[in-house]
């Protein structure tokens, strides 16, 4: 995904119409039909540690919006039910599958895709990004085995509340914002916008190396609280941000429509 922002495209695609096809069909049980959804994406390229890591941001209303009986009738808002841990599993389930075909796909039809080729300065930023990732222990103690894994699939974890890990990925889904909280909803907005790093989180060692604070110590016996690169091997992945635009905004869709968090944050109406 770093290397091709058209498969970038491809696979938020994916998630946001699996994620509209789960809340649409909410709706139906509920015996509303013709629904539309909406949401936000912001498309993060790291993660904490300036490393590659190519994610999702999607801020989505517990709600669909229904149409009236005329033209001129407004939209009325529907509330949906809080998901559980198994609509997220069954959602996670179908867009690691339908990930994994498509990109099964793309390896043998990159010519018919039209990928852009990517300059060597570039390439070489892609790889070192993706190969020089700061090791960080996985965790397990919080993770259990999930009871609601599809039949045939591989076994999946259950991370938090609402969150799941399934093949490499991962979907958290339990961050909330009441629909009068718009001071909520900013902070959300602005933590999806947000850029690779703080500036008061970097500065330089006595030597000249770029320190870089973490947010949160790592879990480790040793607890590191800061990174130290050398000059060159901070700033070369950074031309990931600078290369691709990484912020696309979705609206309207209905079940007819082509228009395409992970973690996913939910505004609960009220």
């Amino acid at each position: 995904m770093a290397r091709d922002y058209t498969l970038i495209t491809a696979i938020l695609g994916i998630v946001i119409r699996t994620l509209y096809a789960y809340q649409r069909r909410m709706a139906r049980r509920a015996g509303h039909r013709g629904a539309k959804c909406a949401s936000v994406t912001f498309v993060q390229r790291f993660g904490g540690a300036v490393n590659s890591n190519v994610h999702f941001h999607v801020l989505a209303p517990d709600a669909v919006f229904v149409p009236g009986e005329t033209e001129d009738d407004v939209l009325r808002v529907v509330p949906l039910p809080v998901p559980e841990d198994e609509d997220i599993l069954g959602i996670l389930d179908k867009v690691v599958r339908r990930v994994s075909n498509l990109v099964q796909k793309r390896c043998g039809l990159e010519d018919e895709f039209g990928i852009e080729p990517e300059t060597e300065v570039l390439d070489g930023a892609i790889d070192e990004a993706m190969r020089n990732v700061p090791r960080v222990p996985s965790s397990t103690e919080d993770e259990e085995p999930s009871d609601e894994a599809p039949e045939g699939s591989p076994q999946a974890c259950r991370t938090g509340k609402r969150a799941m890990r399934l093949e490499g990925f991962s979907l958290h889904a339990n961050t909330a914002v009441a629909a009068d909280n718009r001071l909520g909803l900013e902070k959300l907005c602005r933590y999806g916008m947000r850029p690779p790093f703080a500036h008061k989180r970097l500065s330089l060692t006595q030597d000249g190396r770029a320190r870089l604070e973490l947010r949160r110590p790592w879990p480790t016996a040793d607890g590191a609280s800061a990174l130290i690169f050398e000059p060159v091997e901070f700033l070369r992945p950074l031309l990931l941000a600078t290369a691709r635009s990484s912020a696309r905004r979705r609206g309207w869709s209905s079940s007819s429509s082509s228009s395409a968090r992970l973690p996913l944050a939910r505004r609960s109406p009220k």
